[in-house]
């Protein structure tokens, strides 16, 4: 038979004034710590606040993670102290895979949208305007993309929706739409229509299963930028997405810096040793294995006599790709030319108006190469050599022109000419304000464009912004090869790190020691490259390129 002790018998004695004094303190409790009134909850009420990021947090944040695979982050997460967090489904996998260059990849960061089963009654049999009519009135009150606003340069569109239902939200044409805007892919835990167009439009989606339904009459938006689940995971506004082939990932963007960190450190480590494994098997590198994901020449009007046809120049860029397997063929072409002391003459005509210290060309000097690179698959940098003109001017003048070829990939400032009757043979340093404005002008015209800023020392370049911006070096007369690789990727390349960085090399200054190499840019490159943690572009310039390529040029 059980017994209370003494301490016992006053527990139970004291229980119901603990009890009273509990409900007392309740009653008394201020209103901010007793929780939601009982008509705010019948209201319904959010419970995880919405963060709010800046595009230029994002940016930073998306520099960190560019180039990292799922499996890199999941390691990192792990090293983190978040292990198995963010791991979407593995049932929901990409629509379309680009196993050459990888561009069904996603890196962004999330833009969030909620549909719901709908409740209201079908449409019915009805005429076929009424039924017309019907459908554009669901669109527009029940299932429009409130979400439109918010997509910028990095989105990653993550929709919870009907998971088991057969209904395309996600079809050809509102994703290309979502693209222009700045939408670099879409994550939903349902389905998407028209999947035969958006894979053949290359614009990475994931998706559990294919849906063949319209919206009208099918869901509901329910929520814009809130908190939603999608494949088993929390997905807040601003966390990190991060896709391919291995399927999805979420990081939570207080983590975000961390993981990023020790996310490299593991693609860094892999990439090395598959590197060496892949010289033992003689299986030449692939972009897997290398950080050369650009590879080409430089062009000018002035530094190569006579000018190479079209034809030419693709066998140019076309060699210096064989060199680097798995690169992106490209050129810096430069289209606006210093005249001294204050003009940028730009090679092309006018738009009809004029503008201080800019100049322009009767005739149109690029229009047939740019034509004959979108049907090649080459990548063009527009440069421009500012003088005292207004780079945003000139930005809006080049991009304006040429942004119709499929071939453009960015635009590019050589600093070296910025503002250059400031400063003679070395321009004016640009500062993080300016960098962040020129690099919002060139993505206003596509959000994929990069910018890139050219110099031989990095104190003109930003201190501390850096964005998605492409930093060059045109470094030259070295004493040796060592001496150029050791100034490239010890000096610069560590500096501007995790961003790309493009090396220009092959200067005549530097050719009496370049010329006994056997193969001059695939000697130098490699080196190079092998040196460089980050994505980096090989880019020989104009003014020897028929020194080490002349059957390309003739």
């Amino acid at each position: 038979m059980g017994y209370m002790s003494g301490r016992d018998e006053d527990m139970k004695s004291l229980k119901p004034a603990l009890v009273c004094t509990i409900v007392l303190l309740s009653l008394k409790m201020p209103a901010n710590l007793a929780g939601p009134a009982q008509e705010d909850l019948r209201a319904g009420k959010n419970f995880i606040p919405t963060p709010v990021y800046t595009a230029e947090e994002d940016r930073e944040i998306l520099r960190l993670f560019e180039g990292l695979r799922v499996s890199d982050v999941s390691d990192g997460m792990d090293k983190a102290g978040l292990p198995g967090l963010g791991l979407v489904d593995p049932a929901i996998l990409p629509l379309w895979t680009d196993t050459e260059k990888f561009t069904h990849r996603i890196v962004g960061i999330a833009v969030t949208a909620r549909y719901v089963p709908t409740q209201r009654p079908p449409a019915g049999k009805m005429e076929p305007q009424e039924f017309d009519k019907w459908e554009s009135e669901f669109y527009g009150l029940y299932s429009p993309e409130p979400f439109l606003e918010l997509i910028r340069p990095g989105t990653v569109l993550v929709l919870d929706d009907v998971e088991e239902g057969d209904v395309g939200t996600v079809g050809s044409s509102n994703i290309a739409a979502w693209k222009l805007r700045g939408c670099v892919g879409v994550v939903t835990d349902a389905s998407a229509r028209d999947t035969d167009e958006i894979a053949l439009q290359r614009i990475p989606l994931y998706l559990r299963h294919r849906g063949r339904g319209i919206r009208p009459g099918r869901n509901e938006i329910e929520s814009v930028n809130r908190p939603v689940a999608v494949g088993g995971v929390l997905v807040k506004p601003g966390d990190v997405v991060v896709a391919d082939g291995d399927g999805v990932i979420v990081v939570p963007r207080a983590s975000a810096r961390d993981v990023a960190t020790f996310a490299r450190e593991v693609m860094e480590k892999d990439r090395a040793g598959r590197r060496d494994l892949y010289q033992e098997l003689g299986r030449p590198p692939d972009l897997s294995v290398s950080n050369i994901a650009y590879a080409g020449v430089r062009s000018s009007q002035y530094g190569i006599k006579p000018f190479p046809a079209a034809g030419g120049w693709q066998n140019a860029i076309a060699a210096m790709g064989h060199y680097f397997p798995g690169s992106t063929p490209a050129a810096i072409w430069i289209v606006g030319e210093m005249k001294k002391p204050r003009t940028c003459r730009l090679t092309f005509p006018s738009d009809g108006r004029n503008y201080p210290n800019i100049q322009f060309e009767a005739a149109d000097k690029h229009e047939p190469y740019l034509a004959a690179f979108d049907r090649a698959g080459v990548k063009v940098f527009l440069q421009v050599e500012p003088a005292q003109a207004d780079v945003g001017t000139l930005i809006d003048l080049v991009l304006n022109r040429y942004k119709h070829h499929d071939c453009v990939a960015g635009f590019g400032v050589d600093v070296e000419w910025h503002r250059e009757a400031d400063d003679p043979g070395r321009g004016v340093p640009v500062d993080d304000e300016t960098a962040r404005l020129w690099e919002e002008r060139v993505k206003s015209h596509n959000a994929s464009y990069r910018l890139f800023l050219k110099h031989w020392d990095q104190a003109w370049m930003p201190k501390t912004y850096r964005g998605e911006i492409v930093f060059v070096d045109d470094s030259q007369i070295f004493d040796n090869f060592e001496s150029m690789v050791e100034e490239f990727a010890s000096s610069w390349a560590p500096y501007f790190y995790p961003n790309t960085v493009f090396f220009q090399i092959g200067y005549k200054s530097d050719k009496p020691w370049w010329q006994k190499l056997g193969n001059p840019p695939e000697t130098i490159g490699k080196a190079i490259a092998a040196k460089v943690k980050q994505t980096c572009g090989i880019f020989w310039v104009d003014f020897t390129l028929r020194d080490v390529l002349p059957a390309a040029l003739k």
